[in-house]
């Protein structure tokens, strides 16, 4: 790899939820780029997605942990776990969640829980855990925290509402953030308009995303 492309050399990066699809696509563009890659994944029955992600994997500078991120406990677990290990964590990723499709009559209660405490509570309790440990702005540049949001959040689809609400949740806390965190962490970036970020699947175009 030239130079140019390892513009995330001996960065620490999190990506939540990254065993497969947007988490997984954004992990191995953080990775093509030098970043260390730590993969999170909530149980077990995750570990095969994680061992093909892996073999896909440029370099061998990751760790993989398993964390619920839905779980009032999970988001301290993860951040300390890595932490443990690396000292300090330069770039997190908020890319888990979960999206349930039904009539909105026929949403239950345990529903509304579980998209709300993943997609939003787990994004919340996240990032408060991470704070204490991306570099300081002066000397060190700072750290980065993405928020992946959804179009949906802004262009509604039918049978979605309690997972629009969450991502509307999320479009808002990065706003929020954006005003409250500069002094804290030097950039947080936008999931769409505001710096135009797009990620796919198959592809995660982060030229706007992450910039070291």
């Amino acid at each position: 790899m030239s130079a140019a492309t390892q513009s995330l050399k001996d960065k620490i990066a999190v990506v939540t939820g990254s065993s497969t699809g947007i988490g997984a696509a954004v992990v191995l563009e953080l990775a093509s780029r030098g970043a260390t890659i730590v993969i999170n994944f909530p149980t077990d029955e995750e570990q095969e997605d994680v061992k093909k992600l892996l073999a896909k994997l440029p370099h061998q500078r990751w760790m993989a942990v398993e964390a619920d991120l839905s779980t009032a406990e999970g988001p301290q677990q993860l951040i300390d776990r890595v932490v443990e290990v690396h000292g300090h964590i330069d770039i997190l990723v908020n890319n888990a969640g979960r999206q349930i499709a039904k009539p909105f009559e026929q949403h239950t209660i345990e529903d509304f829980d579980s998209l709300f405490n993943l997609n939003v509570r787990g994004v919340w309790l996240t990032t408060q855990a991470v704070l204490p440990h991306l570099p300081p702005k002066a000397g060190g540049g700072g750290g980065r925290i993405v928020n992946i949001c959804s179009a949906q959040a802004r262009q509604p689809l039918p049978n979605r509402s309690a997972y629009l609400a969450t991502k509307g949740a999320i479009d808002t806390l990065t706003k929020a953030w954006a005003k409250e965190l500069p002094q804290k962490v030097n950039n947080l970036a936008y999931p769409y308009s505001f710096q135009r970020l797009t990620i796919s699947s198959t592809v995660a175009q982060s030229t706007l995303l992450l910039q070291a």
